[in-house]
This record gives structure tokens, C-alpha cells and sequence, in this order.
């Protein structure tokens, strides 16, 4: 694991967010995602790729990241 360092293509981690709020950073294949941080309703989980340096990896100028709604 290299962060705080510059950019090494092929590395990184996720960054997890519900609701817009980052709630982790992840080096490992498997995070547990505790009820504490779902409320009642809909909630959206976010997870993006980032780089070493914490910018978002992209194609093209667009984040690689993926979204899904939790109910």
C-alpha cells in the first residue's frame, strides 16, 4: 500500500460513501457494511476508485465509481 505517494497506475483504493458522506477507505477485497450507517428509507451507497495521491481514477474525465440505492 502506497498512499500519500504519487500516482502508481494499477493502484489505489475505494472510498465508500452513503448519502454523499464518505464513511471508509478500503484496501481489501471485502468491507462490512454496518446498520449504523443506513437510516430508515433509501439510502445510496457510492463507491469510487482512487489513486495513491486520493484523486479519483477516470476515463475519459469521467470518475470510475458505481452507485446502487439500498432499501
Amino acid at each position: 500500500m502506497s498512499v500519500n505517494t504519487e500516482n502508481i497506475q494499477n493502484q489505489g483504493y475505494i472510498y465508500i460513501y452513503i448519502k454523499d458522506e464518505k464513511i471508509a477507505r478500503v484496501y481489501d477485497e471485502w468491507f462490512h457494511l454496518d446498520d449504523h450507517h443506513l437510516s430508515n428509507g433509501i439510502n445510496v451507497l457510492r463507491i469510487t476508485l482512487n489513486s495513491n495521491d486520493h484523486s479519483t481514477w477516470s476515463i475519459n474525465t469521467n470518475p470510475i465509481q458505481v452507485s446502487m440505492v439500498l432499501n
